[in-house]
């Protein structure tokens, strides 16, 4: 720590002023004082320069610590921890203000040198390990533009490539030539032979598509086992060859020997797309629609014409059985949890199909819901000897009344762990207010793929999770890639110090779980341990 530091005393009492800065000299902190006595007055020092620490009055006399935090935490400004002095004793405000961004709170009646010293101290180690984070997932966010499984780009590099094709033609109309492949069954692939062969038929395809359209053509892998490539429109019947250029040489040579069948299960399609959309967001959701409705009826009926129809399915047939798979702990050798997932074993249906037609047919809430009270029902025994994941999305928890989730989730002796998915978590004020509010009734939360989604630092901090899930493309390959190795151990730094339990999941052969040991990772999840199964005391058991 500096010899020296710049310390920020915000608040309109004169005489509490000056009580701080006795305190300060007597702590023997060499500082120099700065002061501000106003809401205004401090968020202009705090916006134009960065303090080592501010210290906050909670009422001030045009506003409080709540809208100073806010204000400050809205701009992109120097970081400095604050921590607030208020004269209230009342616990859940000292937690509602380190949600809001504070580092510690202090009440003024309890103040002496010694505890504001160590507050301060605290606050300066807690906002580094805040900074820590921050770069952390800057990090990720230079890795998250390029698929770290086949090189291609990835949901993030295709969207920036995306902006630059549409902002690169005149007017509101766009049209691009589009070449669409998707392995089909990758999640059959996944639970019936692990990971690592999905993943070499994802590498096999990829390379194969590299030898069909040539090095130059932008070619994105967009998730699961969906490829787009994206060209000029004028290039459509090029495009066309291109499709049936790749449909042969599937048909003459499998993409893996061991697996002679798997040419069947790759579908191809090329097709000219328009779209008026002038922003990212409904560009891209234009273009899938538009390569869906081309492509693929709604899932397992033929007769769903219809939204209402594909809604009605979706609603009234679904009938899932559910699988388990353990958290587990090293130290102990013995599972500490267990997730719950959706699986059809009667029906060609894969649980993201499932929810991408439900998002489509505007009824995921409903369908979120159905899924998470049948693996709920199914698991209640589990749940009287161990902890329970169970994942919902945030859109679900936003929509759905507190009191239905409270009353869906007493089914169990205890609450279960929800595990949001930070694909999927967007800052909205109602999803933290919702998230809070169930917190505050005691259900825990879990936030999975963290680094690889579409949250934001702040999203994580606010969620406040008991747990971290990595993504499983943090773990796979661990022991041999540098990179993952430096991202991992920071997020498990950072996890430790804010006391979050962090979970390595995507576990599958020894070396990734010396790797992952190697990092001080004590809890993990995958193939290497169990693979998702059913409910049942023999699983529960082993």
């Amino acid at each position: 720590m500096a010899d020296s530091f710049n310390i920020l005393i915000v608040d309109d009492d004169d005489v509490d002023r000056m009580s701080v800065q006795r305190l300060l000299q007597r702590s023997g902190l060499d500082c120099e004082i700065h002061e501000a006595s106003n809401v205004a007055q401090a968020c202009e020092a705090l916006l134009e320069q960065a303090f080592d620490c501010a210290l906050l009055d909670h009422l001030l006399p045009d506003g409080n610590a709540f809208e100073v935090l806010e204000r400050v935490h809205q701009r992109d400004c120097p970081m400095t921890p604050i921590v607030v002095l208020t004269g209230f004793s009342d616990h859940a405000l000292g937690l509602q203000l380190l949600q809001a961004g504070a580092q510690d709170f202090l009440r003024k009646g309890d103040i002496t040198s010694e505890n504001l010293l160590r507050s301060i101290r605290y606050a300066m180690e807690r906002q580094r390990l805040h900074r820590d984070l921050v770069e952390t997932v800057d990090r990720l966010s230079q890795i998250a533009g390029q698929d770290s499984l086949t090189g291609l780009l990835d949901r993030r590099g295709f969207e920036s490539l995306l902006k630059a094709e549409f902002a690169g033609q005149p007017g509101k109309e766009f049209w691009t030539a589009v070449l669409r492949v998707h392995l089909r069954g990758l999640d059959a692939l996944n639970r019936e032979h692990g990971y690592a062969l999905a993943d070499r038929c994802l590498v096999a395809l990829a390379a194969r598509l590299r030898t069909v359209l040539g090095a130059s053509v932008p070619l994105a892998r967009l998730g699961a086992g969906e490829f787009l490539s994206l060209q000029p429109s004028s290039l459509e019947e090029e495009v066309r060859a291109q499709a049936e250029a790749l449909r042969t040489s599937l048909q003459e040579q499998p993409l893996l020997d061991e697996l002679p069948e798997s040419s069947r299960s790759v579908e191809v399609a090329a097709a000219s797309v328009r779209t008026e959309s002038d922003t990212l967001g409904p560009f891209l959701d234009t273009l899938q629609a538009t390569l869906r409705e081309a492509q693929a009826p709604p899932p397992r009926s033929k007769k769903a014409a219809s939204t209402a129809n594909t809604a009605q399915w979706l609603l009234q047939k679904l009938q899932p059985e559910v699988a388990i798979q353990p958290v587990i702990d090293l130290q102990e050798n013995r599972p500490v949890g267990y997730e719950l997932l959706i699986r059809f074993p009667q029906d060609d249906l894969e649980p993201h199909t499932l929810f991408a037609h439900a998002r489509q047919a505007g009824v995921l809430r409903q369908v979120d819901l159905r899924m998470a009270a049948c693996c709920l029902q199914q698991a209640q025994d589990i749940a009287r000897t161990h902890p329970l994941h169970l994942n919902l999305f945030p859109q679900t928890l936003t929509e759905t009344p507190i009191e239905e989730l409270i009353e869906l989730f007493r089914i169990l002796p205890k609450f279960p762990i929800i595990d949001l998915d930070s694909r999927w978590i967007r800052a909205q004020g109602s999803f933290f207010n919702r998230v809070a509010a169930l917190r505050r009734r005691g259900v825990p939360f879990a936030v999975d793929h963290l680094g690889y989604g579409q949250s934001t630092l702040q999203s994580f901090l606010r969620i406040a999770p008991r747990v971290v899930k990595t993504d499983c493309r943090l773990v796979r390959g661990l022991a041999n890639n540098v990179e993952k190795n430096t991202v991992l151990a920071g997020l498990t730094q950072i996890a430790k110090a804010l006391e979050i339990r962090i979970v390595a999941v995507g576990v599958e052969s020894r070396e990734d779980l010396e790797a992952v040991k190697a990092l001080g990772i004590r809890f993990v999840q995958g193939y290497l341990f169990a693979r998702p199964g059913r409910v049942s005391p023999t699983v529960v058991e082993s």
